[in-house]
């Protein structure tokens, strides 16, 4: 019955929007339990209710754009740290998403930001 309460609401809403419907969730699951346990003489005041992934990949995927990342972001920095817990040296690259050449000579582009390089007339 919990389950079918919750349910209701989550199956409609995308996963990273459920947090934004607590409220509506607990008032479904209030009323459902509240109905229930009357047959039982029990009054229900209050429902507290914590609703997270059981998969740890959903749980990442979810948590990285609430972080502020836009998709295309929030799965290369996944991606990057699933290569990095598998001690590939190009994760860096993948979470930045620049190429990684294997045998090239190490380069270093930094953007200056309005900097300019000078006179070039040497």
């Amino acid at each position: 019955m919990v389950e079918q309460a919750i349910n209701q609401v989550v199956q409609v809403t995308p996963l990273e929007r459920v947090n934004e419907k607590i409220h509506e969730i607990g008032e479904v699951l209030h009323s459902h339990l509240q109905d229930f346990l009357k047959l039982f003489g029990i009054t229900l005041d209050t429902v507290k209710i914590l609703i997270f992934p059981r998969d740890e990949r959903m749980r990442a995927l979810i948590s990285l754009p609430a972080f502020g990342l836009q998709e295309i972001d929030a799965v290369r920095y996944y991606i990057a740290m699933l290569m990095a817990e598998h001690g590939l040296v190009s994760a860096p690259n993948m979470a930045i998403g620049e190429a990684f050449h294997i045998g090239a000579p190490v380069q270093a582009t930094v953007a200056l930001g309005g900097i300019s390089p000078g006179p070039t007339n040497v």
